[in-house]
């Protein structure tokens, strides 16, 4: 058993290894463990499992604010319309509709990221496809965000000192675009990183969107 350092359970190392207690002296031991431990477990259960094992100063910077985005990226999802549809509304998950409830609300340029069609103007008609980008090898991977990049940088002449927010996976972002978007003076900010679940993040959202997510 690895030693608590707290002080507060010492009368567990105090048994000789090897030896033997009666049932009452065991009981009374396993009570006193659980008052000098639980709190610290409960403790760090309730600090959230992106807190617990961050640093300092990765703390520190999971609770200051964010400045406002000057643009907005925004992952698509799985589930689609059958027919072709404008870009924001050809998806339908309950965590699109958080993620484009925000992105409208900011009321600054926001894109969508498809694994098909790579950066796509929310208004932009386009057909239904059956394609996750997370299926695609890391090379493909690598020319979709190289595809992206420089579709960016056809809108955007100067992306230096931009806030540009990110409410996508990990796929579309580690293989290329957020490395991309640095190249060249952007400042990233992906807020739910470290928010685990489709369940938490919708709940992100609606603390955000007066009213909830539609």
């Amino acid at each position: 058993m690895e030693r608590c350092d707290c002080g507060k359970c010492s009368e567990l190392h105090q048994m000789p290894v090897g030896g033997t207690a009666d049932l009452t002296t065991i009981g009374w031991l396993t009570r006193r463990f659980r008052r000098a431990v639980l709190p610290h477990e409960l403790a760090a259960r309730e600090a959230g499992p992106y807190l617990v094992g961050m640093n300092p100063s990765e703390e520190l910077e999971s609770s200051t604010p964010s400045p406002p985005p000057d643009l907005v990226l925004v992952g698509c999802v799985k589930t689609k319309r059958a027919a072709t549809s404008a870009a924001k509304d050809l998806y339908k998950s309950p965590l699109w509709r958080c993620r484009r409830a925000y992105a409208e609300s900011l009321g600054c340029p926001w894109y969508i990221l498809s694994a098909k069609y790579g950066l796509l103007d929310p208004e932009k008609r386009i057909d239904t496809y059956d394609l996750a980008l997370k299926d695609l090898r890391a090379k493909c991977r690598r020319e979709w965000s190289s595809r992206v990049l420089d579709a960016l940088k056809c809108r955007f002449p100067s992306l230096r000192n931009k806030v540009v927010e990110i409410h996508a996976g990990a796929a579309y972002v580690q293989y290329g675009l957020e490395e991309g978007l640095g190249a060249v003076g952007a400042v990233v900010h992906r807020p739910l990183a470290r928010v685990p679940g489709v369940g938490r993040q919708q709940t992100w959202y609606q603390e955000r969107l007066r009213g909830g997510c539609p």
